[in-house]
């Protein structure tokens, strides 16, 4: 039988992600952590996927990423959800990622498309290059430009 393991996103928690798993339907999973009055805005679904051992995966993940575990009691870690995803992909059967939000209501929408709309543009102090840095396109290691 297979089983699903999660990696949710929050607009409301940006850098930080939930790894889990679910015997169960995924929406119905991602509706529960979702309609929680502790949490501002639905969970969105970064990636999902059916596997054999979803206890075992889980655990696996979570020993791989316990130095960026938030709290030990807790399934949230600070990491890019890409790194996650390239793990999970060992063990991963099919991927069921669903292409749309899962949310109660219209308002829940709307709440997500407007934290989306307003989430902050890249700037480079953000990621920390300071200012007169040098920094090197790749496709065009002749030039640079100047911040």
């Amino acid at each position: 039988m297979s089983e699903i393991i999660y990696v949710l996103t929050n607009e409301a928690m940006p850098g930080y992600l939930k790894i889990g798993k679910t015997n169960n339907n995924l929406e119905q999973r991602v509706r529960e952590l979702s309609t929680s009055t502790s949490s501002p805005l639905p969970f969105t679904v970064f990636y999902a996927c059916l596997v054999k051992d979803a206890q075992f995966v889980e655990h696996k993940l979570h020993d791989a990423f316990d130095d960026n575990r938030v709290n030990p009691k807790r399934e949230f870690f600070r990491i890019a959800p890409e790194r996650v995803v390239a793990a999970l992909k060992l063990a991963e059967l099919e991927n069921i990622t669903s292409k749309r939000d899962i949310v109660e209501t219209k308002e829940d929408q709307d709440a997500l498309d407007a934290a989306r709309k307003i989430r902050s543009r890249f700037n480079f102090e953000m990621a920390k290059i300071p200012l007169g840095a040098e920094i090197y396109f790749t496709e065009m290691k002749t030039k640079k430009p100047e911040l």
